[in-house]
């Protein structure tokens, strides 16, 4: 019996210089290597972790999400305290995985769960892109949850970079000066004490809201076409109904939403009600909620191009506008009032005004498309202003080409014209491109 008990001392000795020989090096190794500075999602999670208030209010989902709701302010307005759970590009198991972290030390009343739809379609077992499961598990406590999220969510090909971090980095070990700079960064006392450092442009204000202090000037241009909605995965329905069953285990009620872009780009993707038909149809399936405020009246909620500031994000005036307009909404539950019924409906009741311009380029030239609620007469000014000279393309519609030169730097003006006798209105556009 003392023989044994001394063989099990002796294997649990070494087990544990074992276990602490590996580990030590691989925190000191992620430590170094591992460049989460800027990472709102670390600052988030421990905020989340060490909130002394019971979170009432959980809202969950991708970047449309932290950017456009507002806790501090959705707070007052409700007398709970909300927090927002959301991530860079979140798919929704990692929406279940947040979820579950916070109902197991939280007694959550309601969970709002933000629906974009270019992050549905998806096959989760085929991604590539894993920073938005890694911004995400990295911060998560140890715990089942956290490493069923891990091995669910990232191929097996990728299991190492999953739980040694350092492994992301390891090139990175011979860059003159990286980790130098990295660890002083590391040592600072905003780091240490989770205080998000902003830039400028971009602040963490607390409880998972981020405000972004750009805006969009001029009207949308962007390049490239957007891309078309597609219909929910298998892994996105089961992934629903896994919230859905944690909801009603838990006795929370589920209300899923999509947060307002800018029309520009909805009329561009063309067939967004079929996204919001087969969302309302599974709201019906299962017995929850969903609301699309990309239907809101404009008595209700009304957006200008400057509430935004890239083609698909609000800004902070804009989330200051919605995250008002969201918790009214909620508390007069008078629905009709504030939604059209569908998109179509929407455009229906839109101005016959230009939402923006979409640009291609295609070899020695630039191609434009205008991008319109409805068929609409147009004429086109386009000002080419390079370093040695100024050429003006004019003619009729709005998609147009003009040839460029791309290795110089080009400033192009451009200027719709539209209403009576294509005259009296005129939206502008300004696109620089080019240059070595």
């Amino acid at each position: 019996m003392y023989k044994a008990n001394t063989l099990i001392k002796r294997i649990f000795k070494v087990a544990v210089i074992l276990i602490l020989g590996f580990w030590i090096p691989l925190k000191v190794l992620n430590f170094a290597l591992v460049d989460d500075v800027r990472s709102y999602t670390r600052v988030m999670l421990h905020e989340m972790y060490t909130q002394e208030e019971n979170i009432d209010v959980l809202f969950i989902g991708s970047s449309h999400c932290y950017r456009t709701l507002n806790p501090e302010l959705i707070d007052k307005i409700w007398s709970k305290n909300t927090f927002n759970g959301g991530t860079s590009s979140q798919c929704l198991d990692g929406s279940y995985a947040i979820l579950n972290e916070v109902a197991k030390n939280n007694d959550l009343e309601t969970v709002y769960l933000e629906m974009f739809y270019t992050q549905m379609g998806g096959v989760y077992s085929d991604r590539t892109q894993l920073t938005l499961t890694y911004i995400i598990c990295d911060y998560l406590k140890p715990s089942i949850n956290k490493y069923s999220y891990m091995l669910s969510a990232v191929p097996k090909e990728n299991y190492i970079e999953s739980f040694i971090l350092a492994r992301r980095n390891w090139k990175r070990i011979f860059e003159k000066g990286y980790m130098n700079n990295l660890i002083e960064k590391k040592l600072s006392e905003e780091y240490k004490s989770y205080q998000y450092i902003d830039n400028g442009v971009e602040e963490y204000l607390g409880k998972g809201y981020v405000a972004n202090y750009n805006s969009i000037e001029g009207g949308y241009i962007s390049d490239g076409i957007f891309s078309p909605t597609r219909a929910l995965s298998e892994d996105d329905i089961k992934y629903i109904k896994k919230i859905k069953a944690l909801c009603d285990k838990k006795g929370i009620k589920l209300v899923l939403f999509s947060a307002p872009m800018p029309d520009f780009r909805l009329c561009a993707a063309e067939n967004y009600d079929s996204y919001v038909n087969e969302l309302n149809q599974l709201a019906s399936d299962l017995d929850f909620e969903y609301y699309d405020f990309n239907l809101c009246k404009s008595e209700f909620l009304s957006l200008a191009e400057t509430d935004f500031y890239d083609d698909q994000h609000l800004n902070n005036l804009g989330a200051d506008k919605f995250s008002r307009s969201f918790a009214k909404f909620f508390m007069e539950n008078n629905y009709s009032a504030c939604l059209y019924e569908s998109y179509a409906e929407k455009v229906n009741h839109m101005e016959d005004i230009p939402l923006g311009v979409i640009v291609s380029k295609e070899e020695a030239e630039l191609k434009f498309e205008t991008v319109i609620p409805r068929e609409m007469t147009l004429c086109y000014e386009a000002q080419v202003e390079t370093e040695n000279d100024v050429r003006l393309y004019k003619g009729d519609g709005g998609n147009f080409s003009i040839p460029i030169d791309l290795d110089k730097n080009n400033k192009i003006n451009i200027a719709l014209y539209y209403g009576e006798n294509n005259q009296s209105l005129c939206t502008k556009y300004v696109y620089e491109v080019g240059g070595k």
